[in-house]
Formats: C-alpha cells, sequence, structure tokens
C-alpha cells in the first residue's frame, strides 16, 4: 500500500500512464483522476486504460471519480460515445467534474449534451465542492 499525504487527504494507492493519466484512491475512497497537460486529445484506448485501473483501484466496486481536466483539452468522438456507455461506467458510481474555466464548461456542457453518461455527472467550479458532493453519495 503506497501512503502518501496529499492535502486533508491521504493517497493510499495510485497508477499513472506516463503523459496520459494519474489516478489516485485517496483515504475518502474517492478516485481522483487528473489528465496529463502533455495530452492533447482524450482517446477511446485512454478511457478503457481508465475503467481498468478504477477497477484496479476500486478493488471490482463502484467507486465515486473525481476528474480534473485542463483547459482546451479535446475527446475524440469515439471516446465520447464509449464514455457514455454501460462498459465504460461498470465501476463508476458517479462522476463530478471540475470545470473551473470556460474552455472546460464548453467542452462539459457540450459532452453532457451529445453523449449523456450512464450514471450521475455534475459539473463542479471548485474541487472542495465536487469533493463535497461525491462524499453525499458514499453509504
Amino acid at each position: 500500500m503506497n501512503i502518501l499525504t496529499k492535502n486533508s487527504t491521504t493517497v493510499i494507492s495510485r497508477k499513472e500512464i506516463p503523459n496520459v493519466i494519474t489516478v489516485i484512491l485517496n483515504s475518502e475512497h474517492i478516485i481522483e483522476v487528473k489528465w496529463s497537460e502533455a495530452l492533447t486529445e482524450i482517446e477511446k484506448e485512454h478511457l478503457i486504460n481508465l475503467t481498468t485501473i478504477i477497477k484496479e483501484l476500486g478493488h471490482g466496486k463502484k467507486m465515486l471519480v473525481y476528474i480534473d481536466t485542463y483547459n482546451f483539452m479535446a475527446i475524440t468522438s469515439e471516446a465520447r460515445e464509449y464514455a457514455a456507455t454501460k462498459e465504460a461506467s461498470q465501476y463508476t458510481l458517479a462522476n463530478a467534474v471540475l470545470v473551473d474555466a470556460l474552455p472546460k464548461k464548453i467542452l462539459f456542457n457540450f459532452y453532457m449534451k451529445i453523449n449523456k453518461p450512464v450514471v450521475q455527472t455534475k459539473g463542479f467550479s471548485t474541487k472542495e465542492s465536487a469533493m463535497n458532493w461525491l462524499k453525499e453519495w458514499q453509504f
């Protein structure tokens, strides 16, 4: 078990695909996803890998997921379609997405209208509000 302190939570486990994504399981049993700024476009393969990582970190259980992106990040139509499937969300209970800048809000709103997610997904302007919302889903 890899334990690192980060703000008020502890990192229990961490997986990384260099220049693509970093995923951690924190002490509140929330998966935190951070896309790399080196990645210009999210592809279906990236999301398949993310689903596998969530499964591994959550030991096959449905997890709460916080997603942080960066400005001007793109996603392929194939990846958007995959993200809205049961397969992509089979280990996800709810998604909270940080949309703290106009480019992120535009991308998020487009995604929500075109390829509606299978699981509850909501955008937030701060990480704190996103994490608080996810904690409401815990039982």
